[in-house]
């Protein structure tokens, strides 16, 4: 999912927690992740103890046109619905299908 937002108001020397803000965000909204900065959210302990990345986020400042002010595109990026990991992610990488051992219902967002 990614969203795009004005970020004319806030002081360039503020721009670089935004990304941290929005993995804050994500963690409230769902608490068993824990956040390996600076982008990726982890289940923690699933394999052996490891954690295992179960979402990233990606954040970038894009200046305006037309003297609109920047912009924040960001996008988190959730694995849903694997029921297995491809053997080179396996020792790091899960999915939420994989860790709450159900199908994860989502609306496709047309594009």
């Amino acid at each position: 999912m990614s969203i795009g937002m004005s970020v004319a108001e806030v002081a360039s020397e503020h721009l670089s927690v935004l990304n941290a803000a929005i993995a804050l965000a994500v963690v409230d909204a769902v608490p068993n992740l824990r956040i390996k900065w600076p982008n990726d959210l982890v289940v923690p302990g699933v394999a052996d103890g490891a954690d295992l990345k179960v979402a990233g986020i990606l954040s970038e400042v894009h200046p305006g046109s037309d003297g609109a002010g920047p912009w924040l595109v960001a996008g988190v990026g959730i694995n849903l619905n694997w029921t297995t990991m491809p053997e080179d992610l396996a020792a790091t990488a899960t999915s939420l299908d994989i860790v709450l051992g159900r199908k994860q219902p989502y609306v496709q967002q047309p594009r």
